[in-house]
């Protein structure tokens, strides 16, 4: 546990840290809702995004996203630009990154067929290799420590609402739960240091009476 909250501590002290969540059409598809928040809380990009494919009805019972929703939104190939000077060279948290980023990766090869870029897929490597991904899924799964068959358990986001802006401040702030117990595992190092301190000195004042009293 004191591991994973020096961790976070560790992450949330970098001054470019970025949360990251999308809301997508099913498991292996495309984004309809993309949100980034500043480790400070601040939204800075949250926007409901035009898939070009249909929603899978299991996805939309899940975050509420409906055809109609997204029918005359941006679609990602106009929010790349931004969202790309926005990642590039700084840390970017996500809630099972492994998602995440496997669908950001799925919108940039589509963008590169669709521009018939000869290399897209090395462009879309190019462009997910700029960004220092961090997932917080496993480290907050270690923190926990509930046993399951790998160890332990995979925890879900608490707190989550099923929305990008919602699920980025759902894992901001399980980021600073793990954080904020190191700092009480530090007072109680700090509390159970001057204990044993003080119970050294008491041995060696009854050790001292206990002399006294023999040699009175």
């Amino acid at each position: 546990m004191k591991l994973q909250s020096g961790w976070a501590r560790a992450l949330l002290s970098h001054p470019e840290l970025l949360i990251l969540d999308t809301e997508t059409t099913d498991l292996r598809g495309y984004i309809v809702q993309l949100a980034v928040r500043a480790r400070d809380g601040k939204a800075l990009l949250n926007t409901l995004i035009n898939p070009l494919v249909e929603i899978a009805p299991g996805a939309q019972r899940v975050h509420g996203i409906t055809a109609e929703m997204v029918a005359a939104v941006p679609t990602f190939a106009d929010i790349e630009p931004q969202l790309r000077e926005m990642l590039h060279g700084r840390p970017v948290a996500i809630y099972n990154a492994e998602f995440d980023t496997g669908i950001l990766y799925n919108e940039l090869v589509r963008l590169a067929s669709s521009l018939e870029m000869p290399y897209g897929a090395s462009w879309a490597d190019w462009w997910m290799g700029e960004i220092w991904w961090v997932d917080v899924m496993h480290p907050y799964s270690q923190w926990v420590d509930e046993p399951g068959r790998d160890g332990y358990r995979w925890q879900k986001l608490p707190g989550g609402d099923h929305t990008a802006l919602g699920d980025c401040q759902a894992t901001l702030a399980v980021l600073r739960r793990m954080a904020g117990s190191a700092e009480a595992q530090q007072e109680e190092e700090r509390h159970s240091a001057d204990l044993t301190a003080a119970q050294s000195k008491i041995a060696e004042l009854e050790a001292a009476l206990q002399r006294e009293v023999h040699h009175g």
